[in-house]
């Protein structure tokens, strides 16, 4: 960034509008634009009106600048509401709101007073991040130097991640915000949280809701749960409680004939050869999964459903965008075959299931024979 733009908008509203985001995105620190932020900063506290309205539409396209350059981890999300700041009240207005309780700087040594507001806690923070960097730049690569209470035991090789670190955990927590999560401790990225979410709290993300989750391949398997929200997991299970070397997935027919030996073959195929995609067009809606990949998701709608080109093309875009990325037949503007495949395991199943199982005429039919036979021998004694 240039000089102008620094000495233009209103720093604390973007000290603000950034406070998810890493500390990379900063300027350099001492640096000429670091001490001319500092200073607008402090002047924009003592003196909001100083600063002209026309800065807030500075401040977005800064903020927009500063999206592309976040790091890996890094809270900024397309979607997020701080290139929104144009339609919400002003960031200044709820910076100098004093908090319900005050905050202590849990920093070994430090001896500052409470902060009653979040954006002075967190300004206070971040300089100690600065001290930290110091002390990591002179004895690099080591853990984390956060005085105090660190339990990280990561060594950090490179500044860059070391600042992703000291944001996350140290300075705004990344913390599960579930009703009731007993889990107290900062992730590290956006991307272990998520974990944890998904790990933890299935049934807060998914709602149950098979579309949103993998389920056993395995059609009479009782020791998976129904729904498994990472992928990991679900690979865990096909490895772990099943037996065999061909590929349990739909439409697939890997397996021994091409080298496979044990389920760690199998679970090695499916992470590279199987994809995100499933079919749920005529008698393939009721079969076991297929995650096809994109490629071998266009040749099964041509194969086994005789779609045109068109129709397969729109179908493909509209799985990107469905739950699930799962093809319907509200896809599908033409008419299409069912899947031979999928209806022989179909009608070899229901097959299976009248052999197994007595139909209720039949047991009604039994019923009545035992009650007659029963009447007849209290009749006859």
């Amino acid at each position: 960034m240039t000089g102008p733009y620094w000495s233009s908008a209103s720093s604390l509203e973007l000290e603000n509008a950034l406070e998810g985001l890493q500390s990379p995105i900063y300027p350099p620190p001492f640096s000429d634009e670091w001490f001319r932020l500092s200073l607008d900063s402090e002047i924009l506290v003592s003196s909001p009106s100083s600063f002209p309205e026309p800065d807030s539409w500075i401040l977005k396209h800064v903020l927009l600048d500063f999206q592309a350059e976040s790091p890996p981890g890094s809270r900024a999300q397309p979607n997020d509401d701080i290139l929104t700041l144009e339609t919400r009240a002003s960031p200044t207005q709820h910076a100098v709101q004093p908090l319900d309780h005050k905050l202590h700087c849990s920093y070994h040594g430090c001896t500052s007073r409470p902060f009653q507001t979040l954006c002075d806690f967190k300004s206070h923070l971040r300089d100690h991040s600065i001290e930290v960097l110091r002390r990591w730049e002179e004895t690099q690569p080591c853990r984390c130097p956060w005085s105090g209470n660190c339990k990280s035991k990561a060594v950090f090789k490179s500044r860059r991640i070391l600042q992703t670190h000291l944001e996350n955990v140290h300075i705004t927590p990344l913390v599960c915000t579930v009703s009731g999560c007993s889990y107290r401790k900062p992730f590290r990225s956006n991307y272990d949280l998520k974990r944890h979410t998904l790990t933890a709290h299935a049934h807060v993300q998914s709602g149950e809701d098979s579309s949103q989750g993998l389920t056993c391949p395995y059609p009479k398997c009782d020791r998976a749960p129904k729904i498994f929200v990472r992928k990991d997991k679900w690979l865990n299970h096909i490895r772990t409680c099943h037996e065999g070397a061909d590929c349990p997935l739909n439409h697939c027919k890997a397996g021994r004939r091409d080298g496979f030996l044990t389920q760690d073959d199998v679970v090695k195929h499916i992470r590279r050869d199987h994809g995100k995609f499933e079919c749920a067009i005529g008698s393939c809606a009721s079969q076991s999964p297929s995650r096809f990949a994109e490629f071998e998701l266009l040749k099964h709608l041509e194969l086994h459903h005789g779609l045109p080109y068109g129709d397969i093309d729109s179908a493909r875009s509209a799985a990107k965008m469905a739950t699930g990325r799962t093809v319907t037949p509200q896809h599908i503007s033409s008419s299409w075959l069912d899947c031979k495949h999928c209806e022989e395991n179909r009608l070899k199943l229901e097959a299976d299931s009248a052999h197994s199982t007595p139909k209720s005429s039949d047991v009604d039919r039994v019923r009545q024979h035992t009650l007659s036979t029963e009447s007849s021998w209290s009749v006859s004694e």
